[in-house]
């Protein structure tokens, strides 16, 4: 197995950084405690050194000296990486190995013969094409300063060794010992979700200014969840089970419906710790209530509300998850850090499993609730529903879904990264655009 632990020896010069990356790599050295480095900025003087400046006083230096556009955050280049990072559950893998990926992210870039020559259980494509796609949330291009620092590693080990720690840690010891600075970020961003849905069960209420749980559950305890509780426990379930239950009501039952003698059967094997929900299949909750086709599993699938609200929950707001789309977002919501525009794949797998999670009496994120119960498993079910292309009464489900569920939690907002058609009908409208064009025309 390859050691994740250590980059491999460069055998190419390093990369070479344009002036704006000279910078974001002595200000990403500072925050990592590391000297400036005189390979990448020619001439710096390694003296003693003062007190070094404000946390985003690198972000106010780009702008004024490399024209740098800092309009959108005041989040430096470092703190962009880490950002970076918490979008890896979030966005791009909820079950990742962040020294694969960022080891594997460069090595891809940098060194293609032995990136190739990697054995195939390193998942070597995998772990690049997350790295891309993670670093691509930046708002400024810091793929060649991560680069330079992996390569670097042979001559110089402190910066990336450095890096590596603030990303994710490695000493458990502190962890214990409570240093926020050296908390690994993805982990840190994942278990904040979980917190976060574990105490925002209202998701699933479908009128949630008249429904309620019976009995109640506290927002923050694992008591009374999972499948002890009356209503949870029809949420977790497979339709395939939930359709021998009554509709489920959240709210007091004067007469209780009377019972199928197949949820009698549940319900025993629930009361002896013999009933597990299939992994096989997707928990209720995934669906509107009746719509589940038992022909045909993508009709309808994550449809339901609480999906919904769910990934307005994490990307837009706490305040307001169980609202409407709105055609703006507030600027330091996870969607607009992140610069999240449009639902995903692995933004729904994501979504799926902290809600599964939340119902669960788990007090923490497991990659398994049981032995035969596997989240990662769950995680994975959700990406191959939108690789699956095997049902031809539903040949575009997976865009058509995730066109709804994007209309759903950012009704209008656009990428403000994407560059205007070029057939705009309002052009015709703009002085300069016409005044141009009639300049274009007399001088042809």
């Amino acid at each position: 197995m390859a050691d994740e632990n250590r980059p491999p020896e460069p055998s190419r010069p390093l990369p070479v950084l344009s002036p704006s990356q000279r910078v974001f790599l002595d200000e990403i050295l500072r925050e990592l405690g590391c000297a400036p480095d005189p390979h990448a900025n020619p001439g710096l003087q390694l003296g003693k050194r003062k007190d070094p400046p404000p946390r985003n006083a690198y972000v106010l230096l780009s702008s004024i000296t490399l024209g740098l556009n800092t309009s959108r955050s005041n989040r430096g280049a470092f703190h962009q990486l880490i950002d970076a990072a918490k979008f890896t559950p979030r966005g791009a893998d909820a079950f990742w190995n962040m020294r694969r990926i960022l080891a594997y992210g460069c090595l891809a870039a940098t060194d293609k013969e032995n990136f190739q020559a990697l054995p195939a259980r390193e998942r070597g494509p995998h772990h690049a094409q997350i790295f891309s796609k993670i670093l691509q949330t930046c708002r400024y291009e810091l793929s060649p300063v991560v680069h330079f620092l992996h390569a670097d590693f042979a001559r110089n080990p402190a910066p990336w060794s450095a890096l590596v720690s603030r990303v994710i840690l490695s000493i458990i010891t502190l962890a214990r010992l409570r240093f926020p600075q050296f908390g690994r970020a993805a982990q840190e961003a994942r278990t904040q979700d979980t917190n976060t849905f574990k105490s925002h069960l209202r998701v699933f209420l479908p009128n949630p200014d008249t429904d309620y749980f019976v009995p109640p559950i506290e927002s923050t305890s694992k008591a009374r969840r999972g499948l002890t509780h009356p209503q949870l426990r029809l949420l977790i379930m497979p339709w395939r089970d939930r359709v021998h239950f009554p509709p489920l009501v959240f709210r007091e039952h004067d007469s209780p419906a009377e019972l199928s003698q197949d949820a009698q059967n549940i319900l025993a094997q629930i009361a002896i710790n013999k009933y597990e929900p299939s992994s096989k299949r997707f928990p209720s909750f995934c669906y509107p209530d009746g719509k589940w086709d038992p022909e045909q599993y993508q009709a309808n699938l994550f449809r339901n509300v609480a999906i919904v609200r769910g990934l307005r929950l994490l990307l837009i707001t706490r305040v307001d998850a169980l609202g409407v789309a709105k055609n703006a977002i507030p600027s330091g919501c996870i969607a607009a850090i992140h610069s999240i525009y449009e639902v995903t794949p692995e933004l729904v797998a994501y979504i799926v499993v902290q809600l599964r999670l939340s119902l669960s009496s788990l007090p923490e994120w497991k990659d398994r609730e049981s032995p035969n119960y596997s989240l990662s498993d769950l995680y994975r079910k959700v990406l191959a529903a939108f690789d699956d292309t095997s049902n031809p009464n539903l040949p575009d489900w997976s865009q058509e879904t995730l066109n709804w569920l994007t209309s759903q939690v950012f009704c209008k907002v656009e990428d403000p990264r994407a560059a205007p058609p070029e057939d705009d009908p309002d052009e015709s409208e703009d002085e300069a655009v016409v005044q141009r064009k009639r300049r274009a025309e007399e001088s042809g």
